[in-house]
Parts: structure tokens; C-alpha cells; sequence
């Protein structure tokens, strides 16, 4: 196949690029994708550009980064925004209704519990704390896989753990590729 046929083939998306969100259709920006850079005989550029993509946007206490929704919603409301990852990362319907379901019918569960037994109310709220995190560790590794972005469980597992609200933000950053530090959501629109 020739560069003639590659230019002519507009929905090819390694030649023409889709166009930013947040741009109106007259004035789009483009950005260039690795096959263009190849095509153009950028090697070197191409595999920075790879590179560069199997990162993270950023460090994982860079939560100011982007203010809203990221670090709002990773200190306010967790749940949530763990099951809204998941269920984009995941590619799978009501995974965030589903999740957020679980963890507030084992919250009622332990509260329940609580008067009759405080041992098994304590027990079944350690538990659904145990599942949240997991939920976020594994929506950091889908995360992960996604975007190639090397290391594995054990690390994901620790840094979830140990820094539960900004590994979650760091995530969310990723996932919903956020430019500014108030993205007014039309990142979350590309699906």
C-alpha cells in the first residue's frame, strides 16, 4: 500500500487523527499520531511519542494537576469515581452501578450487624474496605494494561493502600486524559 492510498483513506485513525475534544469542528488541532511520524521518516520522534504514552500523565502527588474533577471526586467521592474508571477501563455496562451497589449494601450489612455483634459489624465493614480496595488496585491495573504502561500488581496494590486518593486522582488523570487543572468534563464524553 502506497502513501497515496494511506492520505486518501480517511478513516484510517493512524493517518488522520481524530480531533482534540473541547475544539469546534471548524478549527480542530491535530495531533500527530506515531504512524505519521513514521511515515514522515521520524523514527526517532515515533518512538519518543510511544514511549512517552506508556507513562503516567504525571506523578501520583501531582493531585492539583487537575482540581475537578480528579482530585475532587478521589477525595469526595471514591466509590464512585473508582466504578465510573472501571466501568470505562473495563468496557462493560452498570460495572459503576454494580460496584457502588456492593459497597453500600456491605456498609448497611455492617451497620446492621453492629448492635447485635460488634465484632461482625467491624468484621463486615473491614471486609467491604478490603473489596474497595481491591476495586481500585485492579481499576489501576486495567488502567495499566491499557495504556501499556509497565509494573505490576505489587506495586499497584502498595500505592493504592498506602496512597489511596492520590493513586486514584493519578489514575483518573490517565484514564480521562485531563489537560487543565478545571477540565469542565468533555474529556469523560469520548466514551
Amino acid at each position: 500500500m502506497d502513501s497515496a492510498t494511506l492520505s486518501a483513506d480517511v478513516k484510517n485513525p493512524l493517518v488522520h487523527p481524530a480531533p482534540v475534544v473541547g475544539e469546534s469542528d471548524a478549527q480542530y488541532q491535530t495531533k500527530q499520531t506515531v504512524a505519521s511520524l513514521l511515515e514522515t521518516g521520524q523514527v526517532y520522534e515515533a518512538l519518543e511519542r510511544t514511549e512517552h504514552e506508556r507513562r503516567w500523565r504525571d506523578g501520583v502527588c501531582d493531585c492539583f494537576n487537575n482540581f475537578y474533577p480528579s482530585l475532587v471526586c478521589s477525595f469526595f467521592a471514591p466509590v464512585i469515581y473508582t466504578g465510573q474508571m472501571l466501568e470505562k477501563l473495563s468496557e462493560r455496562p452498570k460495572t459503576c452501578i454494580k460496584f457502588v451497589s456492593a459497597t453500600f449494601l456491605g456498609n448497611v450489612a455492617a451497620i446492621l450487624v453492629y448492635p447485635y455483634s460488634q465484632m461482625g459489624g467491624q468484621i463486615t465493614a473491614g471486609l467491604v474496605n478490603v473489596y474497595v480496595l481491591y476495586m481500585m488496585a485492579e481499576t489501576r491495573r486495567l488502567a495499566r494494561e491499557r495504556h501499556a504502561i509497565p509494573a505490576g500488581v505489587c506495586e499497584d496494590s502498595l500505592m493504592t493502600v498506602c496512597l489511596t486518593q492520590c493513586t486514584l486522582a493519578q489514575t483518573g488523570r490517565k484514564v480521562y486524559e485531563y489537560d487543565k487543572i478545571c477540565d469542565d468534563m468533555k474529556s469523560c464524553q469520548r466514551g
